[in-house]
């Protein structure tokens, strides 16, 4: 299967996707956004809600060009927008991926001076290390087990996310 949408964007940057997408003024609907259905989300970690996550829907239809998902509250709970403007998902079948990650900045030399908007000013070098804290199966479409189909009827579902984890990612320079 293949799996086109939003895949290219690595799972640890959909939150930034998200937000800016929500951003600016409230946009026109697009006339060849097809029907969409109300859907909302709860997403467990051992029976513990996955707080601040991310669910992205990847779609079976290698056709589908939309970007499905949502961003989970404090309880593990969200409801689904596509293009993050539009409530609902267009009917069909989904592959669910989840993610969360957790960045640690550490500091790695002394303060330097820096040219900043041209001024002068201290910076302290730091690095960034990503965690993900989502099992790695269900962060892609071609390895999670978890699935949905959006339809006419009621879409409220619920996912085990399986077992909280810390696992490296990457480290970066802001």
């Amino acid at each position: 299967m293949i799996f086109r949408h939003l895949i290219c964007i690595p799972l640890a940057l959909l939150p930034t996707v998200v937000l800016l997408s929500g951003c600016g003024n409230e946009q026109q609907r697009p006339a060849d956004l097809p029907a969409l259905y109300p859907c909302t989300v709860t997403v467990l970690q051992d029976g513990k809600p996955l707080s601040g996550g991310m669910v992205q829907f990847g779609s079976v239809d290698t056709n589908f060009k939309w970007s499905v998902f949502a961003q989970l509250d404090t309880e593990g709970k969200g409801k689904v927008f596509t293009q993050g403007l539009y409530p609902g998902a267009p009917e069909g079948e989904y592959k669910v991926m989840l993610s969360k990650t957790e960045t640690v900045t550490e500091e790695v030399g002394p303060p330097v001076r820096q040219n900043v908007n041209e001024q002068m000013v201290m910076v302290t070098p730091t690095v960034d290390t990503i965690f993900s804290l989502v099992e790695k199966q269900y962060t892609k479409a071609e390895t999670t087990p978890l699935s949905i189909t959006i339809g006419k009827k009621k879409n409220d579902h619920q996912f085990d996310g399986g077992k909280p984890v810390r696992e490296f990612l990457l480290k970066a320079t802001p």
